[in-house]
């Protein structure tokens, strides 16, 4: 009973360590701001705007990850 707990709680880990590795991923995240940006722009947005939006769009990516307090209270 004791192994496979641990064995679940191994999966559930990597699993936790793959989402917050991926929203964490500081490349993709560039490459999502920029491609936002650019749509904007070709949308004819204005230039304040457009950064207000790519600015909440960061801040709101960030907010997805969850805190390590999280993580340690949903692993035990």
């Amino acid at each position: 009973m004791v192994s496979a707990w641990l064995k679940k709680l191994g999966i559930v880990a990597k699993d936790i360590a793959n989402t917050v590795v991926s929203i964490l991923n500081s490349s993709k995240i560039g490459k999502e701001i920029v491609d936002l940006y650019n749509n904007l722009k070709s949308a004819g947005l204005p230039e304040n705007l457009v950064i207000e939006i790519a600015r909440d769009f960061y801040k709101k990516k960030l907010e997805t990850a969850p805190s390590l307090n999280d993580l340690v209270k949903s692993l035990s």
